[in-house]
């Protein structure tokens, strides 16, 4: 809805790619999208809130106040409500344009191959490219999007891709506003689970663990493995000083992704989840992304916010100190 008032007046702020996802909960957990690399996160475009706190008092907060940034990615329903948002919004790039890279019935070598050399050509794209790596069972996925010119690095980055893949499909540069429908997601209701898989630095981070991911994506049903760009505008360190997002000098968010046809279903289905899970983070210590919650991470407060915990603790006993505003992995005193 936000998108179809601003986009055809030329501007832009920096979302989600998922049908269901609303602006509040995006940007109060931090919002990642296809354009941060761009724009930065979401949150890092939010220039003032009002909140209704655990006192029941209303508060506005614009720039340079602590509860501006405590709501720049950490207050996911920890000491407020929050009733309006002012945002700064851009000028929305003129169109973009995708390639798709599919390898149908991939061994476990060759999925973890061809995530090497993805992970080896993905850092070399320019501020306005999107890309990520899926794989959905026994097929593997490569996406890139482009907003801006065509670069060296985006040659190279599609050669490389459409060398190591089955099938290669592009489409002409559409409007931005017509393009983006094509991410926007599935309306209709589905048993499935999501959550945050990890930050990643680079290929190394997880490529002790990953045949062992691989084999178990494969043998089950609807699961999906995939890795995505941050980078660019989101490690700007200009943004470090008024929002909480923790995790700018990461490269990579992962995810992790199962769906299932019936509700009998559901109980293996998460069993192997979080068998992957395991696979991926044993010590449960992982850095992950706060708007991809698990019930699983045993520490997530740490690994939601890390070093900002101890100022969100702060403003939540200055906001609610009865802790009104409180849920299994909410933020306490």
């Amino acid at each position: 809805r936000l998108y179809e008032n601003i986009l055809p007046k030329g501007k832009i702020i920096p979302g989600g790619s998922c049908a269901g996802v609303a602006i509040g909960g995006l940007a109060l957990g931090g919002g990642y999208g296809l354009l941060s690399r761009t724009f930065g996160l979401t949150c890092d475009s939010l220039k003032g809130v009002t909140l209704i706190n655990g006192k029941g008092e209303r508060v506005i907060a614009n720039e340079n106040d602590p509860l501006l940034k405590a709501c720049k990615g950490g207050n996911s329903g920890n000491f407020g409500v929050v009733s309006s948002m002012k945002f700064k919004v851009h000028v929305a790039p003129a169109f973009m344009q995708s390639y798709k890279f599919r390898t149908f019935k991939v061994t476990t070598e060759r999925a973890f191959s061809l995530l090497k050399l993805w992970f080896i050509h993905v850092n070399k794209l320019p501020n306005h490219c999107f890309s990520a790596f899926v794989l959905n069972r026994k097929t593997a996925y490569v996406l890139l999007t482009i907003t801006g010119k065509q670069e060296k690095g985006i040659g190279t980055f599609i050669e490389a891709m459409k060398s190591a893949s089955d099938k290669t499909t592009n489409t002409q540069k559409l409007p931005i506003q017509q393009a983006l429908k094509n991410y926007y997601g599935r309306k209709d209701p589905l048993y499935f689970k999501n959550a945050s898989a990890g930050l990643y630095t680079d290929f190394d981070d997880i490529a002790s663990q990953l045949k062992a991911v691989i084999e178990k994506v494969g043998k089950t049903p609807g699961m999906i493995y995939q890795v995505n760009t941050l980078g660019g505008k989101v490690n700007d360190p200009i943004f470090n000083a008024d929002a909480v997002f923790p995790y700018r000098a990461f490269n990579y968010f992962s995810e992790l992704q199962v769906y299932w046809d019936r509700p009998q279903q559901e109980a293996l289905s998460l069993k192997a989840f979080q068998e992957v899970q395991m696979l991926l983070n044993p010590a449960g210590e992982m850095p992950q992304y706060r708007n991809y919650p698990d019930i699983n991470f045993v520490h997530a407060t740490d690994v939601y916010y890390g070093e900002h915990l101890p100022f969100l603790k702060k403003i939540k006993k200055q906001h609610d100190p009865s802790d009104r505003f409180h849920y299994e992995q909410s933020i306490r005193l």
